[in-house]
């Protein structure tokens, strides 16, 4: 009983403490509330898209430790706004193209109010991520062999040695899957409480192009980037979507930040995952990882090295998958890096190596017609 009227008083307070005015994103005057008492941005966030995750962030009022509070009015989504007419000089400034996702739209994810154990994904955690399909040249047989990210309606960033070099040679990519969660199942669903929740069923695509960067190297896996053009335009939902490139090329991130990797390669057990899993790696300082592997890999400016704790890695299989790191102010996530290569797979002591998707952007908005 006395815990029953504890929370009582502490959500009295906080409603209390949060009902002022204030303007939704669209310009509604409307109350700044618990998130808990208002429900059609609630619901929004859980079920609805990039677009509708957006006008939530942008919505909150206040936040506290125990709460956040959100300008509850009678919108979920953006208002469509006035078109401007874009000058002569305005259009010399506009991109080559739109085929690389637009800031606005890429790097969210859901908010979810639920807390996951261990290192198995949710069913809409990292909808960028996409799993590169081949067949053996030998016998026939398909598998998922690589990873990627989608960067746009129409591309997807992954590892230039999942699709050219040594790999070729065995192997030829035939899908790229993307919306996946469970690679056993066809109907991806996870039970909360008594209700069920599933995802949409998932994408297979085929492409057009395919363009590994022109001074890759495969012994070295120096400059290991690739973009995949695909077929036809994917469409945006709660469970495909893009993750941002990073904005500022010469940005450094620092040693020990925290990076998040996902995928469905190996584990400890020594076969992929059939779930999509992540897990958390901090970044390694550039000399200490050159001196690690010293003559048998000279690590360069334009690779990452992260990991070094037992078991916490990536591995066979998630090559080509994003280093991701979340931007705290905008809540987007960016891709660091691309999964490149390592040391056997969470060896104490030793990183893997990624290539670094900083000195690329202007590379990747070059080939992403």
């Amino acid at each position: 009983m006395r815990l029953i009227t504890c929370i009582f008083a502490l959500y009295f307070v906080s409603s209390a403490f949060a009902q002022e005015s204030c303007k939704t994103p669209n310009g509604e005057t409307a109350k700044c509330v618990s998130i808990f008492a208002c429900p059609i941005l609630y619901e929004s966030g859980r079920s609805g898209g990039p677009e509708a995750y957006r006008f939530l962030q942008q919505s909150v009022c206040k936040k506290s430790f125990y709460n956040i509070y959100v300008c509850c009015g009678s919108d979920t989504i953006f208002k469509p706004q006035e078109i401007v007419s874009k000058t002569p000089d305005m259009l010399a400034d506009a991109p080559r193209n739109n085929y690389i996702a637009k800031r606005s739209e890429c790097g969210y994810m859901n908010p979810d109010f639920r807390i996951y154990g261990g290192n198995k994904t949710g069913l809409d955690e990292f909808p960028w991520m996409a799993l590169l399909e081949y067949q053996s040249l030998k016998d026939g047989e398909r598998s998922f062999r690589c990873g990627g990210s989608i960067i746009g309606r129409r591309h997807i960033l992954t590892a230039a040695h999942c699709v050219t070099g040594v790999a070729s040679r065995y192997y030829r990519l035939v899908n790229i899957r993307l919306g996946e969660w469970n690679t056993s199942s066809t109907s991806d669903c996870v039970n909360i409480g008594k209700k069920k929740e599933c995802s949409d069923p998932v994408l297979n695509m085929g492409f057009e192009r395919i363009t590994p960067f022109a001074g890759y190297e495969d012994g070295s896996r120096y400059n290991d980037i690739a973009l995949i053009r695909l077929d036809r335009d994917i469409k945006y939902s709660k469970f495909v979507s893009p993750i941002c490139l990073p904005m500022e090329e010469k940005q450094v991130v620092k040693p020990n930040a925290k990076m998040i990797v996902a995928g469905w390669g190996q584990t400890e057990n020594g076969t992929n995952s059939e779930v999509k899993l992540r897990v958390q790696v901090p970044i390694v300082n550039y000399r200490d990882c050159a001196r690690k592997f010293g003559r048998s890999l000279k690590v360069t400016d334009n690779q990452i090295c992260a990991g070094g704790q037992k078991n916490k890695d990536s591995c066979t299989g998630d090559s080509g998958g994003p280093l991701m790191l979340r931007n705290s102010e905008t809540d987007q996530w960016l891709t660091e890096g691309i999964v490149s290569l390592g040391k056997g797979c969470g060896e104490e002591g030793w990183p893997a190596v990624y290539t670094k998707v900083r000195p690329f952007v202007k590379w990747i908005k070059k080939h992403a017609y």
